[in-house]
């Protein structure tokens, strides 16, 4: 009798503990149900579209971009296709943290042919067609040692930036060319403590970005940041430029990109997957070419936008946070004005 008793207290113990196990997953599925199909809402409006199709360089304000999974594009223009390096030093990329003026240099294609002018009007043309002919592969080094290969592009547009930038002999500048098919090291495969919410997985495949083939800031975020720094000495302002957004977004609070899990856009979507952590670049004045001599906005920006501390921090360390990488789910056109439609994270990162 009490060996009877027993087995039914152990199959009733066993039933409750099986219930209470089926009720727990049930909800952690629903909690993941939820955040990865939360509402789409309207978040804001696209205020400004830009595309930089040389790497450092001048940003080219545009009505629409194409998207596409190597970066926006616009008629000819390719964002982040092309960049120069040292040949003396592995082909390593220099950018405006070394050489503030490129953010001065011009970049258009028109029929092919790839032109870079000067603030003073000098400009030097490329045939890319030609170069992609003439397939000129070179192994580049760029960030975290990593490489990547571009098409070399000749030696007159290498003298013009030895030239512009006023380069001695202990450089050898070259420009490459991205092309789709050749060897990297960068496709951007996302980690779990890229954020403390759930990363999306994906693969984003950059050109020669720093890390994301879309990066995407809000007006707000601006707006508080220029508040902040009204009250330092001296006073400063910044804008869009300064950070080198491909899409500036009003209409929002301040750092609402902060929660962003996904975004859609007129006829193209894309999945937030890494806060837009900052360097030096944003301290340059896109419109003189200088660093800014009290390292603004960046050291401003280290004392409240630091990500959280934790797993985060450990990655990004002292690098803070603004804006958002993005990579593309659904190809299509974006256009200034269209509404920006987000499914939001349940809290910041």
């Amino acid at each position: 009798m009490i060996d009877a008793q027993r087995k039914q207290l152990l199959w009733v113990a066993g039933a409750a503990g099986l219930s209470v196990g089926t009720v727990w997953l049930l909800r952690n599925l629903l909690k993941r149900y939820q955040y990865w199909n939360s509402e789409i809402v309207k978040a804001g409006t696209v205020k400004e579209l830009y595309i930089f199709p040389l790497k450092s360089g001048k940003g080219t304000k545009v009505e629409w971009l194409d998207c596409d999974i190597h970066g926006p594009i616009h008629e000819e223009l390719k964002d982040r296709h092309l960049m120069i390096v040292d040949a003396k030093q592995k082909y390593t990329v220099l950018t405006a943290r070394q050489y503030p003026k490129l953010v001065l240099l011009e970049a258009n294609v028109e029929g092919g042919v790839l032109t870079i002018t000067d603030p003073n009007g000098k400009s030097v043309s490329v045939d890319l067609t030609s170069v992609v002919k003439r397939k000129q592969i070179v192994r580049a080094t760029v960030f975290h040692e990593q490489k990547e290969e571009g098409l070399e592009c000749g030696d007159e547009v290498s003298n013009f930036f030895h030239e512009f930038l006023n380069i001695s002999e202990k450089r050898d500048i070259r420009l490459l060319y991205f092309i789709e098919g050749l060897y990297t090291e960068r496709n951007v495969v996302t980690q779990s403590n890229f954020m403390n919410n759930p990363v999306p997985k994906l693969t984003d495949y950059a050109a020669f970005h720093d890390q994301a083939s879309y990066h995407m800031l809000t007006q707000g975020s601006i707006d508080e940041l220029n508040s902040r720094l009204q009250e330092h000495d001296p006073p400063k302002e910044v804008r869009g430029l300064n950070f080198r957004p491909n899409v500036l977004v009003e209409g929002t609070p301040a750092f609402d990109e902060d929660k962003w899990l996904e975004v859609h856009i007129g006829d193209a979507e894309f999945l937030c997957y890494q806060p837009c952590t900052r360097c030096v670049e944003p301290t340059v004045d896109p419109d003189s070419g200088e660093m800014d001599k009290h390292v603004q906005p960046l050291k401003l920006l280290r004392e409240y936008r630091l990500t959280p501390e934790g797993k985060m921090r450990q990655l990004y360390t002292k690098d803070p946070a603004f804006g958002v990488y993005l990579a593309l789910k659904k190809p299509g056109r974006i256009q200034i004005g269209d509404e920006v439609f987000v499914r939001y994270k349940p809290t910041p990162f």
